[in-house]
């Protein structure tokens, strides 16, 4: 993105206009709620709830219930922002079996030249199931369509500063970490 790290992330976590509201619109979510920021650590914290469209042909269900913890920091004077987050989908079958970790980090480019940013993902599961491989290759689907389709065009739109950037309001051991 053609801008600083910094920049980024206040433009993407916001509370009022970020990145992640238009993200669960694009993405057919309704009901979506955000607590504000509150401090934790050397950061801020938020839960987000929403009911989130299930678009897996495994799944029975259609729609499912998303709690979300998210946590937002910065290092190295600003130069680098993290959001990691922890879903859990009520709602999906075996979804008391896994919770979705994923960390979305915004780095200076060593050159200068804007920043970068990096998505990754860890399924954790707490119990075995013979679904796992399924339920992994499901949230590797859905979760590669959901960046390439939905979050790209939101990133590129808020480089171009389209969006006005907003102030901040007030990868898991025994996962599989899947490539986006």
């Amino acid at each position: 993105l053609p801008c600083s790290a910094a920049a980024a992330g206040e433009r993407l976590f916001s509370s009022g206009g970020g990145f992640y509201p238009r993200f669960f619109g694009a993405q057919g979510c309704a009901d979506v709620q955000f607590e504000s920021w509150a401090p934790f650590g050397r950061g801020e914290v938020r839960e987000v709830r929403r009911r989130q469209p299930v678009r897996s042909r495994l799944s029975p269900v259609r729609e499912t219930r998303v709690h979300e913890t998210q946590s937002y920091t910065t290092a190295e004077q600003r130069r680098r922002v993290v959001l990691c987050s922890h879903q859990v989908m009520l709602d999906v079958p075996y979804g008391d079996y896994f919770a979705l970790h994923c960390k979305l980090c915004v780095a200076d480019r060593p050159d200068a030249a804007g920043c970068e940013i990096v998505v990754s993902a860890d399924l954790v599961f707490s119990r075995s199931s013979w679904v796992e491989g399924r339920i992994t290759s499901g949230t590797v689907s859905e979760l590669k369509a959901a960046y390439s389709s939905d979050a790209l065009p939101l990133l590129l739109q808020l480089a171009s500063g389209e969006y006005a950037a907003h102030a901040p309001d007030g990868a898991g051991e025994g996962g599989r970490s899947l490539d986006l």
